[in-house]
């Protein structure tokens, strides 16, 4: 049976939905390294504090770094 929660996230979902993340560009190595020796990263990682907050300008790399972290 399935759980409202599920019900609701098939409901979301469309065709193109991973489209963006297939296509967004994988980092050169050591591009992304960095962020696993910052502090606030290793605080967030090891204390599960819920949302991670990346911000930059446009193109500065936020989606090849959210890449870089879920692979």
């Amino acid at each position: 049976m399935l759980t409202p929660s599920t019900v609701c996230l098939e409901s979301l979902k469309f065709k193109e939905m991973d489209f963006r993340k297939e296509n967004i560009v994988t980092a050169d190595d050591d591009t992304c390294g960095w962020l696993l020796e910052n502090g606030n990263y290793s605080s967030w990682v090891q204390n599960d504090n819920g949302l991670l907050w990346i911000q930059g300008k446009a193109g500065a790399g936020k989606s090849t770094l959210m890449k870089y972290i879920y692979e």
